[in-house]
């Protein structure tokens, strides 16, 4: 199953300058963190758990952020 990530992208434009700092900071390459975005490889339960912080994402906003279904 693939996700609609289009809020996720928002959030992390909103937080960082480049995905390059928040690859650094989820200690994964940008390349990975890329492939992660466009559904190529899924995000580990711990790399969402860590975005969830990085980012501010609320309980309520989880499910939209990271599991909706993409059309």
């Amino acid at each position: 199953m693939k996700f609609d990530f289009l809020k996720l992208k928002y959030l992390i434009k909103t937080k960082y300058e480049k995905q390059e700092e928040l690859a650094k900071e989820l200690n994964i390459t940008l390349t990975s963190l890329s492939n992660k975005l466009n559904n190529r490889t899924p995000f580990s339960y711990d790399e969402i758990y860590k975005l969830i912080s990085l980012l501010g994402i609320s309980d309520n906003e989880i499910k939209e952020v990271f599991f909706k279904p993409e059309c």
